[in-house]
């Protein structure tokens, strides 16, 4: 009877280990799973924070170098550069740790406090953005430069030394940067004013192109945009400045007053009506991309690109009288479409701005950078001697 007792008792525990042994086992592969997930998940994110700071070193340094290259023998006044480099970041939940490519973006700038009165006079002397994107990293990498602004020339006569004030005050407060020679400056006789345009740039923001425009035809919206950046006891200049006629660059001819075509002279100091309306067609066909006729937010690299990956595994077992081999073979390939749209409009040597017959057209360029990898592993197991 005890051995009966005895044995049963015995069937019972094995059981029971065997369920807590299985049971242990399954708690084992799911949980563990779930740690090894949140370990890849750690590392690339670590991946990414890494090749971050890496890319915003390397776009700084560049900065540099760019604003030491001689400008008619002197350093370059600024340079602005933005890298894109894209980087491999490897999915843990893939076997043989292929993941996605990410492009990695940063941007400098760098402003010589010796060059800050310097004045553009050609098209090298322009402030510059150079976009530079980096596939593999043993391949030249494509670079695309731009002027953001491009150089105009005024014709001003003033009649008082207030209204050459107030001449010079609203070209700043408009344009941000204008040039004249102070000796052909004299009352009653024009004087050449040299303007940098941010809106004759090859590469310009929507918004910023509107709110320049507003401000050449707007006079209730200068007078607030004036107001805004005043110094204390100054706003009161701001009406003054306004009624200052300057000459309407082309961008803002052919505009839309209230929803009805305005015939804008060509000298003009704006015109102030509370809750004035105005439409920019010339402007508008700016950011226009001719090959999907889509609305753009701004020219140069656009957010929307494509990627294409390939990808090809390949196992390979070699047998012999001593070992066995296995070769696991890998190799990807993502190649990254993107598209840069700029108004080439500047003449390359002068940088004057050349003012289009008719609405503005931009060009649309398409380019590939491409990120791949080979890695090939081999496991290799001798045979026991039998």
């Amino acid at each position: 009877m005890f051995y009966n007792l005895f044995h049963k008792s015995d069937i019972v525990v094995r059981k029971l280990i065997r369920r807590n042994a299985g049971q242990a086992l399954l708690e084992l592969s799911i949980f563990g799973a779930l740690i090894i997930m949140l370990i890849g998940v750690l590392v690339s994110y670590g991946l990414k924070y890494n090749f971050q700071q890496q890319v915003s070193i390397e776009a700084f340094r560049a900065a540099q170098e760019l604003a030491q290259e001689l400008d008619g023998g002197l350093p370059r006044g600024s340079s602005s550069i933005t890298l894109v480099k894209d980087k491999h970041i490897p999915d843990p939940s893939n076997p043989f740790g292929v993941g996605s490519v990410t492009p990695i973006m940063a941007s400098a700038s760098i402003t010589r406090d010796n060059r800050l009165d310097a004045t553009p006079d050609d098209y090298e002397g322009l402030p510059k953005t150079i976009m530079r994107f980096q596939g593999n990293s043993d391949e030249a990498p494509v670079e695309y430069e731009f002027a953001t602004a491009g150089l105009r020339t005024d014709m001003y006569t003033a009649g008082s030394e207030d209204d050459f004030k107030n001449m010079q005050k609203k070209y700043g407060w408009i344009f941000g940067s204008v040039s004249f020679d102070p000796e052909e400056y004299s009352l009653w006789l024009p004087v050449q004013i040299e303007i940098i345009d941010s809106v004759e740039g090859e590469v310009v923001d929507y918004g910023s192109a509107i709110r320049q425009a507003r401000m050449l035809v707007d006079r209730d919206f200068f007078i607030i945009q004036c107001q805004k950046r005043s110094k204390p006891g100054e706003e009161g200049d701001c009406s003054d400045i306004s009624n200052v006629a300057i000459t309407m660059p082309w961008y803002v001819q052919g505009c839309y007053h209230n929803g009805a075509p305005f015939n804008l002279p060509s000298t003009y100091a704006g015109l102030y009506q509370t809750g004035d309306t105005w439409d920019f067609p010339r402007i508008e066909a700016l950011y226009i991309n001719p090959d999907t006729s889509k609305r753009v937010q701004a020219l140069a690299m656009q957010p929307e690109m494509t990627q294409t990956t390939e990808k090809e595994f390949s196992l390979e077992k070699d047998e012999n009288n001593s070992a066995s081999a296995t070769t696991d073979s890998i190799y990807w390939s993502t190649v990254t479409s993107r598209v840069m749209l700029e108004h080439n409009h500047l003449d390359p040597v002068t940088g004057v701005a050349q003012p289009p017959a008719g609405n503005p057209q931009i060009t649309a360029e398409s380019f590939d950078t491409e990120r791949s990898d080979a890695i090939e592993f081999t496991w290799s197991t001798p045979w026991e001697n039998q």
